[in-house]
């Protein structure tokens, strides 16, 4: 009976260890499986992102958005340059003429004509850009006029500063220059006529010679003035001690003087003008002369 015990216990025992290997068994296999899972599933996801392409960035579009950034801001010496660099990427060739064209205006407002021209001249194909180049080369030239006529003035030229004043299509200080000038020229003496030569006008029939000067116009001038001397020629060099004047106002320009003696007559004129109700006089002409039956 004891033995028998024995025996049960012993199978007992041994069944009870291959039940426990087996456990430990299928333990191990189903750890294996969970640990073996992830890493499988590691690699799924290794080989789908290895498959997927990574996304590139345009370094060009990049540099547009700068650009366009500091053109907002008005910085179009900075935005012209990254423009510029672009090419013909977009519209980063136009983008750069209205660049340059903005910065010549306001070059041109600066009244910094050459530097707005030198950059008008990499402009293409913007009309504006046409139109401003012509209102710099404009103010360029009415400058130089106005310094030429300045200069005039100064001198007391104000009839010549007053014509080089008049070409100046859009410059203020001319305009005040110019009111300066008439001024002056209004309130200044007349020039001196240019007088011809004595012409002999004797006529066909009767006694004696006629002789006729002439004289220039003077602008402005509300009359004339001459003085004539006339005294008697004598061919041995003896001298006239009582010579005739004549000094008389005329608004004519011309003179005449006849005589059936031998007579030298010397002429000069002046231009005068009203101002303030009082004659202001200019300077005398050169001296002519005239020998009347001289021979």
């Amino acid at each position: 009976m004891d033995r028998q015990n024995s025996n049960n216990k012993t199978l007992i025992i041994a069944v009870a260890t291959v039940i426990s290997v087996l456990i430990i068994a299928i333990t191990a296999i189903i750890a294996v499986k969970i640990l073996r899972q992830p890493a499988s599933t590691n690699r799924a996801n290794d080989v789908e992102m290895a498959s997927t392409p990574t996304p590139t960035v345009d370094p060009n579009a990049e540099t547009y958005q700068k650009a366009v950034s500091l053109f907002d801001q008005k910085n179009y010496k900075d935005a012209a340059t990254l423009f510029a660099q672009l090419g013909d990427y977009e519209d980063a060739i136009s983008k750069t003429n209205i660049c340059n064209y903005q910065q010549a205006l306001n070059l041109y407002n600066a009244k910094r004509y050459d530097d707005a021209l030198a950059l008008l001249d990499q402009v293409t194909n913007l009309t504006e850009a046409t139109a401003l180049k012509e209102k710099c080369n404009t103010a360029k030239k009415d400058i130089a006029l106005y310094k030429k006529a300045k200069a005039k003035y100064k001198k007391g030229k104000y009839t010549a500063a007053i014509k080089l004043l008049n070409k100046v299509k859009n410059y203020a200080p001319a305009k005040s220059l110019k009111k300066k000038a008439e001024k002056k020229k209004k309130n200044m003496p007349p020039a001196a006529p240019d007088v011809e030569e004595f012409v002999d006008i004797t006529p066909p029939v009767g006694d004696g010679s006629t002789y006729e000067v002439r004289w220039s116009k003077v602008p402005g001038a509300s009359g004339y003035e001459y003085m004539s001397k006339e005294e008697m020629y004598y061919p041995d060099g003896m001298e006239d001690t009582d010579p005739y004047y004549a000094q008389e106002f005329t608004n004519e320009r011309r003179y005449e003087v006849g005589a059936s003696d031998s007579i030298k007559v010397s002429f000069k004129v002046r231009a005068y003008k009203i101002i303030n109700g009082k004659k202001k006089f200019g300077e005398w002409s050169r001296y002519v002369y005239c020998y009347l039956n001289s021979n």
